[in-house]
């Protein structure tokens, strides 16, 4: 599946029967991370992935802008120079770069080590998501994706796939789609955002999940 949001493209995949999840989850801590690597059982639709990275990127969006306006930087803005160091990127986010900021902003405590704990694949399943910038001299390239250029999803999920001819590649949206909504844990979710009875009894859980999230950024 893919989708874009203004100039950042969006590939996801979903894997199943996967034994290289341990991988996958390494790859992620470096700094040229490639992907998310998610618990699907923990996301009840892909509207929550699309909201959240539609936030992030509008996030940093304005504050590029108003910075570009008035000049200033504030001690919450971080600056990374490029190899050449002839442009700045300012960024509004806690991590190093958006597949992480994405983890991050899942938990609703924010903290990163719990998002991970809580959100990172488990046992045989993983949801990949991986960010590019379509515009190559758009310096926020380098924080999306600043390694593997050129490559896509699934060419860069086959190089941990060589020898697993049993792993399930997903990606097709109404796939994805009918997995996540069959399989969310949703008691494990209830519990981590603390949902009271009525909710749990009454609610929908992605309107509610992204409810609360969203309220907790203001």
């Amino acid at each position: 599946m893919k989708f874009q949001i203004n100039q950042t493209e969006i590939e996801i995949i979903l894997l199943t029967n996967c034994s290289f999840i341990s991988e996958l989850i390494e790859a992620q801590k470096t700094t040229t991370c490639f992907m998310a690597c998610i618990n699907p059982k923990m996301i009840p639709s892909l509207f929550v992935i699309q909201t959240l990275l539609h936030n992030i990127l509008l996030r940093n969006n304005n504050l590029q802008s108003n910075l570009q306006s008035n000049r200033m930087v504030d001690n919450n803005t971080t600056i990374i120079n490029n190899k050449n160091n002839k442009e700045e990127t300012i960024l509004n986010w806690k991590t190093e770069n958006i597949h992480t900021e994405l983890i991050y902003c899942l938990h609703p405590k924010r903290n990163i080590g719990q998002a991970f704990k809580d959100f990172s694949a488990k046992e045989n399943q993983v949801l990949c998501i991986s960010c590019s910038n379509i515009n190559v001299n758009n310096n926020l390239n380098i924080n999306l994706n600043n390694n593997n250029s050129g490559t896509n999803l699934r060419e860069y999920l086959n190089k941990f796939n060589s020898d697993n001819e049993n792993v399930k590649m997903m990606e097709e949206k109404e796939e994805i789609e009918r997995y996540l909504k069959e399989n969310v844990d949703v008691e494990l979710l209830c519990k981590l955002f603390k949902f009271s009875t009525f909710e749990k009894n009454t609610f929908n859980l992605e309107d509610n999940m992204l409810t609360y999230l969203t309220v907790r950024d203001y």
